[in-house]
């Protein structure tokens, strides 16, 4: 048999790949936990009323839910999010990242 360590060494993805993505799980669970919907949470969140989130909005947003990150994982998962590179989080982007798996 092999020791535990070598266990959970061959169960878990090498390196850091798998950071990312439970960091976004955690996020939408937190969301997910407060808002019965996307569009609930993203007007919450547009506090300009604008229809889309910019990096602070949306930071300010994720902070008033008990999310904080340090400025440069706020740009990261922007630039994740703004699938058309567009500067801002529109509700269709937002909405797709809430419902994928």
């Amino acid at each position: 048999t092999l020791p535990t360590a070598q266990i959970l060494e061959r169960s878990q993805p090498a390196g850091n790949a798998w950071v990312v993505p439970d960091q976004r799980r955690r996020i939408k669970q937190r969301l997910m936990a407060k808002f019965p919907n996307p569009k609930k949470c993203f007007k919450a969140m547009d506090t300009d009323g604008g229809g889309s989130l910019d990096r602070r909005e949306f930071a300010r947003g994720l902070r008033a839910n008990g999310i904080i990150f340090e400025p440069h994982e706020v740009i990261s998962l922007c630039k994740m999010l703004d699938e058309d590179e567009s500067g801002d989080i529109q509700l269709e982007e937002f909405v797709k990242w809430w419902v994928e798996s």
